[in-house]
């Protein structure tokens, strides 16, 4: 069980970001790893892109560093960012096949799930771009 927290502005935000962490769990049951830590990318490039429109995983990042004080939002941007590094890895060609295993995959969902949820605080709390889809 995940409890997210958002205010009406971000209600289809952080649904449509729910809806594909639940995908990527689903994925993880079929034994489809690579597929389920791809999906957390999805998470977190949409949720970039519903917060502001047009910036992706950018927008992502700014909230965290607009949001959390002095260097630590610049550190939850980085683990933003490290994420999605592990996520594109599985779906390019690095010369050797790359495959996730099931803790691996589970790991990632995870700290995809504790970012949304901490992205929705971090929504709900602060300031947004008036550039936000509403």
């Amino acid at each position: 069980v995940l409890e997210v927290q958002y205010g009406p502005g971000e209600r289809e935000y952080f649904k449509r970001g729910l809806a594909l962490v639940r995908e990527a769990r689903e994925k993880v049951q079929a034994g489809e790893y690579d597929d389920a830590v791809g999906q957390c990318r999805k998470v977190l490039e949409a949720a970039g892109h519903e917060h502001e429109t047009g910036k992706g995983i950018e927008a992502l990042k700014e909230l965290f560093e607009r949001s959390a004080n002095g260097r630590r939002g610049g550190e939850y941007a980085g683990i933003v960012t490290k994420l999605k590094q592990l996520a594109v890895d599985a779906h390019h060609d690095f010369g050797a096949p790359m495959t996730y295993s099931r803790a691996e995959a589970q790991f990632i969902i995870r700290v995809t799930e504790s970012l949304l949820s901490l992205a929705a605080h971090f929504a709900a709390n602060a300031p947004l771009s008036t550039t936000r889809r509403g």
